[in-house]
């Protein structure tokens, strides 16, 4: 099974910018959810960040194993990214 990538993110999100942006020139293909018109999302958010709305929030789908990050930093997504040989971490 393919793994996807899902960003839960919000509108003028710095961070949510800044990962997509990292995900982008590594050519890693990902889908953007954004909490601001999705209420479904934002429920989600709250509910796996303990009330909090987080974004970006990335959920790695591995089939039965999903990975989430909420806020994650640069060395955090290519830790996880590099798992699947997404990226090379130097």
């Amino acid at each position: 099974m393919a793994e996807s990538i899902t960003i839960y993110g919000a509108i003028g999100c710095e961070h949510t910018a800044r990962v997509k942006n990292k995900l982008r020139q590594a050519g890693v293909p990902f889908r953007c959810i954004n909490v601001n018109y999705n209420t479904a999302a934002e429920r989600f958010v709250l509910f796996v960040n303990r009330g909090l709305l987080i974004t970006p929030t990335v959920v790695i789908d591995r089939g039965k194993q999903k990975i989430m990050l909420a806020r994650p930093d640069d060395n955090d997504l290519d830790r996880v990214l590099a798992e699947p040989g997404y990226l090379v971490v130097k």
